[in-house]
């Protein structure tokens, strides 16, 4: 990984073989973000794509294996359990090696695992505070934890 800061936004770029989600975790929690928005493209080899059922209160997840673009990467940085928590859902199309009549069509979902295939270019910018995430009684997801706010 290499990245470069100016003023409250990072640019970084991760490198072949990185997993997307645990990197930027651990960029995170080396630069202190607990409250940012992201947003990126790049490419991946293989992701590990899920998402809610409320059904069965859990994530139903898909593998993918072969050349993907990431049409668009979209997240958050918030703090859960006391350490920096990437929230990144992800756009992909390119080429399935399991389903190779899909090809080009795009497929999305929460980003559970993404390897790096040549790069990928993230926008990271911090929102100066940090936002906390709260498993509410009786919710199996941990949920953003707003304050109440009042105007004037």
């Amino acid at each position: 990984m290499k990245f470069t800061r100016f003023d409250n936004t990072f640019v970084v770029r991760l490198e072949q073989g990185e997993d997307i989600v645990p990197a930027l975790n651990a960029f995170c929690a080396e630069q202190a973000v607990t409250g940012a928005v992201l947003h990126g493209i790049g490419a991946v080899k293989e992701a590990t794509l899920g998402y809610y059922s409320l059904e069965k209160e859990e994530y139903v997840r898909r593998d993918f294996r072969g050349e993907f673009e990431i049409v668009n990467l979209a997240g958050n940085v918030t703090v859960l359990e006391g350490k920096p928590f990437v929230h990144a859902h992800v756009a992909l199309a390119g080429r399935d090696e399991q389903r190779p009549a899909d090809d080009f069509k795009a497929v999305g979902g929460h980003l559970f695992r993404g390897i790096i295939s040549a790069t990928a270019e993230i926008i990271i910018t911090s929102i100066g505070a940090a936002i906390r995430r709260t498993k509410l009684p009786g919710a199996t997801l941990a949920l953003i934890d707003l304050p109440q706010h009042r105007n004037g």
